[in-house]
């Protein structure tokens, strides 16, 4: 997740470029900048055990000079850090072993094609998600839950949550990444974006070691 709590960040005005074909996020940042919203979030452990806790920023991902493709996070276990650069493989599922959903992919690709119009819409829609793959949490614990200053965001969020419209015999395509900072894979992050249109899949199998609530 991005865990970010709360640095300063340079942000400067970004320039519109072509969708990514995979390669490389390069300087990550929030795409909001300084004015990313903020929440604090109660998620579940990777291992479906434990509750965790975390101030956050709520924002969508991008480059450094690019405002497209957006990424949101999917993986609430692993963290990003602004400023670094990642490689970025295209994967064509993930398992989301917190989910009680058994089309989380297809959900996610619903909550792409919601408003993201404002920093608060996007916020809705990333919280939303990570809602969606940890909403099966162990019977001692409380899963995915959040809190933000924000009523906005709050009204968005359930909104998004209660899937009002969602139609489950749609398809609602999601593109899935994996983010590898270096061999080692000791910092990497799970990570969605809306499939922008004649973008070519070249999908691979996730590995099994990194494979999330494994």
């Amino acid at each position: 997740m991005p865990k970010f709590f709360i640095p300063a960040i340079a942000t400067s005005l970004l320039a519109l470029v072509s969708t990514a074909q995979g390669g490389q996020i390069t300087n990550l940042q929030v795409y909001d900048g300084g004015s990313s919203p903020t929440a604090t979030i109660n998620y579940t452990g990777a291992n479906g055990t434990g509750s965790y806790s975390a101030y956050v920023y709520a924002d969508p991902q991008v480059s450094s000079g690019t405002t497209a493709p957006l990424f949101y996070c999917v993986d609430l276990y692993h963290d990003n850090y602004i400023g670094s650069t990642y490689t970025i493989t295209p994967v064509s599922t993930m398992p989301f072993a917190n989910s009680t959903f058994s089309d989380v992919d297809n959900r996610i690709g619903w909550l792409l094609s919601q408003d993201q119009s404002t920093p608060e819409s996007r916020a809705a829609v990333q919280l939303a998600i990570w809602y969606t793959v940890d909403n099966k949490p162990d019977a001692s614990l409380s899963g995915f839950s959040m809190s933000t200053g924000s009523s906005t965001i709050t009204s968005d969020y359930n909104q998004l949550i209660s899937f009002s419209g969602y139609d489950p015999t749609q398809n609602y395509s999601a593109q899935f990444w994996q983010a590898t900072h270096d061999a080692g894979n000791t910092l990497y992050q799970d990570l969605a974006s809306a499939v922008p249109a004649g973008f070519q899949q070249n999908s691979v199998p996730e590995p099994t070691s990194l494979v999330m609530g494994a």
